[in-house]
């Protein structure tokens, strides 16, 4: 699964929801990770089920970032599921 906020950033995930710090982007906050667990779990039942995950209803997660130095602000991000092949190296 791949998630990107307006700023470009993007994580990465594996199967079952585990990130890979490798291809991610650094400096995420937990807290905007947090809305991604029931994501990863709709993309995963979708895919079992033989159904295409990017076509969830719900695949934006939100988060308000108010930090004081480097808070991002309100925060939307998209999930999509991408075949290995088409990930960057």
């Amino acid at each position: 699964m791949h998630c990107r906020d307006e700023s470009r950033r993007s994580s990465f995930f594996r199967g079952l929801g585990v990130l890979d710090l490798r291809r991610s982007s650094p400096k995420w906050c937990a807290h905007a990770l947090t809305g991604i667990v029931a994501i990863a779990n709709m993309a995963q039942d979708r895919y079992v089920a033989g159904m295409n995950p990017n076509d969830m209803l719900y695949n934006h997660i939100p988060c308000m970032d108010v930090g004081a130095k480097h808070g991002w602000g309100q925060v939307a991000m998209k999930a999509y599921v991408i075949d290995e092949n088409e990930l960057p190296d």
